[in-house]
């Protein structure tokens, strides 16, 4: 399975306690004022991405002591 994704990156260290995996998902057609994430709203920007390769992202991140994951970007009814 392909989802959307702006970007990633790790470690994270502001959008939660410890060490986290940071995935930002493109796509949203929900354009909340004030969204901090504008950049992630069109539908064919960022790049695809397998599901897979996202949970070797994770245990990779695991591995270098990730404390956790956050998730951003696109909304979540726009992802499979």
């Amino acid at each position: 399975m392909e989802v959307r994704i702006s970007g990633t990156h790790f470690p994270l260290e502001t959008l939660g306690p410890g060490q986290r995996l940071g995935i930002w998902f493109q796509g949203c057609a929900l354009a909340c004022p004030g969204c901090m994430s504008r950049h992630t709203w069109a539908p064919e920007g960022g790049t695809t991405e397998e599901v897979s390769g996202l949970l070797r992202m994770w245990e990779e991140a695991l591995g270098r002591g990730a404390d956790g994951g956050a998730r951003g970007g696109g909304g979540p009814p726009h992802q499979p």
